[in-house]
């Protein structure tokens, strides 16, 4: 019996081809490995490399994920094993179609470290994703800050207009590049309510120095 495995083992070991007697090694598993390590072992065994990678793969970067043949196998001495590696760069995916918790996920899920900006604007609802920072479709590596942009609010300084005439408060708010319509009283006891860069603002007449978001309204009362 111990003479047949000899025997089995030898006949394995070799490739007979074109009528060639060509003895057969076994390749070593690197599957695991860091690439470097890998493609040590691969050439020490006296085969060939060659890299693939897959850009899907959300393993460590540079590790190596698959190896064709398989470790085990039995292969000439000058061929090639195939190592497939994780990649360090991939795609950033597009994410301005999901609430800014989902594209935190998505994007973490890809790798990437997330960073939250916000964007005042008049051009989108306050909350929308404008898109992210690199944008979505360019490569970047896992690891990266990526800036998710996110719609906010337009804030204004506005200046203590309570108690001045309507004279008084012309000069002002134009000077804001606020626009103001007629008003019903000349004198302003309470809050006043403005437009500003293309978006309306509300007067808290208890904070008429604060910053404010902008509001649907103009009026002054």
């Amino acid at each position: 019996m111990l003479l047949l495995g000899v025997v089995i083992w030898v006949l394995a070991s070799a490739d007979f081809s074109g009528g060639k007697h060509t003895k057969r090694f076994e390749v070593p598993s690197v599957e695991g490995l860091p690439f470097d390590n890998a493609a040590t072992a691969v050439k020490n065994q006296g085969f060939k490399f060659r890299i693939e990678t897959d850009p899907e793969s959300l393993d460590i970067p540079g590790k190596v994920i698959r190896q064709t043949p398989v470790g085990g196998s039995l292969l000439a001495r000058g061929k090639t094993v195939t190592l497939t590696i994780a990649p360090k760069a991939v795609k950033l995916p597009d994410v301005a179609s999901l609430s800014f918790d989902d594209a935190q996920k998505k994007l973490l899920s890809v790798g990437f470290r997330v960073q939250r900006l916000d964007e005042p604007t008049d051009k989108a609802p306050v909350g929308t994703l404008l898109g992210t920072l690199p944008p979505a479709g360019e490569k970047a590596d896992r690891g990266t800050v990526v800036q998710i942009r996110v719609a906010a609010d337009i804030l204004v300084t506005v200046p203590n207009i309570i108690g001045k005439t309507r004279d008084q408060i012309d000069p002002i708010l134009y000077g804001q590049n606020t626009t103001v319509l007629p008003a019903s009283v000349d004198t302003l006891p309470s809050a006043a309510i403005g437009h500003s860069g293309g978006g309306d603002i509300a007067v808290d007449p208890r904070d008429p120095k604060g910053m404010h978001p902008l509001a649907r309204q103009f009026e002054l009362r």
